[in-house]
């Protein structure tokens, strides 16, 4: 009886053994892939903003958790942001600047309409491509005609005439942020009062 019952403590032991050693493989992997994933982001962020890449890693480093992001994941929705906004024409100043304003924008937003802060960073993207639909799902209405007629009180277009890239995105960024603060002013600024989770 000695026997049966020594083994099977020793299988049980062996088993618990196997399974810690799982445990460890796996939050090994989990680091390795974070770091990973942690390390192309900042390439990716010094090949998009250059000289400017500093503001965003620091940035991204300091504040990032407390906006409901990892830094890999600020990294990753600065990038594209970046790109679209250093397309457009800006400056890099100005294309740090408003990657690290829109990121908090996106921020609000999850945390006011309870979804991920890369879905409101895309509808925030999307907007600044003209497309108005996915800013729909936050309350902001974004339509061409808005966006000329945004143009004209500025003077800065003709009714005839297509706004080139830069002037369409920074109108396209200035009537979401209206919209924004529209939203801000009635539902108050969550930033500002509490940590958003990421979701």
């Amino acid at each position: 009886m000695k026997t049966v019952a020594g083994t099977a403590a020793g299988f049980l032991a062996g088993g618990a053994i196997q399974a810690g050693l799982g445990q460890i493989t796996g939050l090994m992997s989990g680091a390795v892939e974070q770091s990973t994933k942690l390390g192309e982001g900042i390439n990716a962020v010094q090949k998009i903003f250059g000289a400017s890449a500093q503001t965003i890693l620091d940035w991204g480093k300091a504040n990032a958790t407390s906006f409901g992001l990892s830094q890999a994941s600020f990294n990753e929705l600065a990038t594209p942001l970046g790109a679209a906004l250093k397309n457009a024409g800006l400056s890099m100043d100005e294309v740090s600047g408003t990657t690290i304003d829109l990121t908090k924008r996106a921020a609000d937003m999850a945390s006011v309409f309870n979804v991920d802060v890369k879905d409101a960073m895309g509808a925030i993207q999307a907007g600044l491509r003209g497309e108005g639909d996915p800013l729909e799902r936050f309350g902001v209405g974004l339509s061409a005609a808005a966006v000329e007629a945004k143009a004209l009180s500025m003077g800065l277009g003709k009714s005839n005439v297509d706004l080139d890239k830069v002037k369409a995105a920074t109108l396209g960024a200035q009537i979401a942020q209206a919209k924004y603060t529209e939203a801000v002013k009635k539902n108050g600024p969550v930033w500002v009062t509490g940590m958003v989770g990421e979701r």
